[in-house]
């Protein structure tokens, strides 16, 4: 409701970390414990509502380590099949 009320989306400039490009839905694939967290789904879904939703799962890395690395990336990294499902759709 915030971001709505306040016209903002999860790849506003707010969210994004500006030394690394990383996203909240990649510090969220990045903290998976036990093949799962609830987080990315409920990043997925106030993505959609924003209008955000493709530009959040294409939004890539620019840190060295990871650069140009997506959602899509992390998420096979992580072996979650799961969430590679989701990522797709």
């Amino acid at each position: 409701d915030f971001l709505l009320a306040n016209h903002k989306r999860l790849t506003s400039s707010d969210f994004i970390d500006e030394t690394n490009g990383k996203t909240a839905l990649l510090k969220a694939l990045l903290n998976i414990k036990d093949g799962k967290n609830e987080a990315v789904e409920v990043l997925l879904d106030i993505a959609d509502k924003t209008g955000d939703l493709k530009e959040l799962i294409n939004s890539s890395y620019t840190d060295p380590c990871y650069k140009g690395q997506t959602a899509l990336h992390i998420a096979i990294e992580r072996r979650s099949f799961e969430y590679v499902k989701l990522l797709v759709q």
